[in-house]
């Protein structure tokens, strides 16, 4: 029973096949050769879609779009979170918040809080200070402060010379343009490797064997699934009904909403994409 999401509806590849038994097996080369590239980085998949696979260029700009929208989530997701530990680790904090303690033992919690503030959370302030500023003054900086700068320096010189970040913000910059901050971000796991500690897969990949869905509109259903020439003067209407079922209950008009000449399957699943 076909099911309605948003402008698809997903139903079994089967139930409206109707191509022969070669297309099918082209529609299954394709997803595995979209799949293949999606293992690789964005660079890796455009060059062997480019030398290798021409025909499946339009294919390939989906891959492409996932794959370097997930290199932006990586750097939203995750750069800020690992910018704060870095500077937390050069600083001691934790060493230096229960040494306090223990030289304070019995002391009020308002005094604790306040020695907190005057020994540890100004120096920090300081050290994030210089972070957005990016070119700092040796001389507005504490001994502590100065070291915990000079180990960022790899990252702060990763940027170009003239950038400035959003409201003099870098973690509300690296959430508004995530790829200005993709060398820092490598530049910042290289840093942590070097202080022994554990980095983080800055190229995010997929690692499942199992194919995802693939997008396929006419011109892609022309050239890799029949084996035939696209061009404008094509029908689309056509040239879907010699692979699947137009005129079945799936691919009717429903609330308006039209079949778009585009479909995203796995091999299994089936989503028919529709627009008003």
């Amino acid at each position: 029973m076909p099911v309605m999401v948003d402008n698809t509806i997903k139903v079994p590849l089967l139930s409206v096949w109707q191509g022969t038994e070669e297309h099918f097996r082209n529609v299954q080369h394709l997803i595995l050769k979209v799949h293949f590239l999606t293992l690789h980085t964005f660079q890796l998949t455009r060059w062997i879609f480019v030398h290798k696979f021409n025909n499946a260029s339009v294919s390939s700009s989906y891959a492409g779009k996932q794959i370097l929208t997930a290199y932006k989530a990586n750097v939203v997701l995750q750069f800020s979170g690992y910018l704060q530990y870095v500077v937390n680790h050069l600083l001691g904090m934790r060493r230096a918040k229960a040494a306090l303690h223990r030289a304070m033992a019995g002391a009020s919690q308002a005094d604790f809080q306040q020695a907190c503030h005057e020994r540890i959370w100004l120096l920090v302030a300081q050290v994030k200070a210089a972070i957005m500023a990016r070119n700092v003054d040796v001389s507005s900086l504490t001994p502590e402060a100065w070291v915990v700068v000079d180990r960022l320096s790899p990252v702060l010189q990763s940027y170009v010379s003239d950038y400035c970040f959003s409201e003099n913000n870098i973690y509300k910059d690296m959430r508004m343009e995530p790829l200005s901050h993709f060398k820092a971000f490598c530049a910042l796991d290289k840093l942590l490797r070097s202080m022994k500690a554990k980095g983080f897969q800055c190229f995010p990949q997929q690692s499942s064997w199992i194919p995802g869905h693939v997008h396929i509109h006419t011109k892609v259903l022309c050239e890799q699934i029949i084996g035939r020439k696209y061009s404008s003067a094509v029908s689309a209407q056509n040239v879907w009904s010699e692979i699947v079922n137009t005129d079945g209950k799936a691919f009717r008009a429903r609330n308006k909403r039209f079949f778009w000449d585009t479909i995203m399957t796995d091999g299994i699943s089936l989503s028919i994409i529709k627009k008003t």
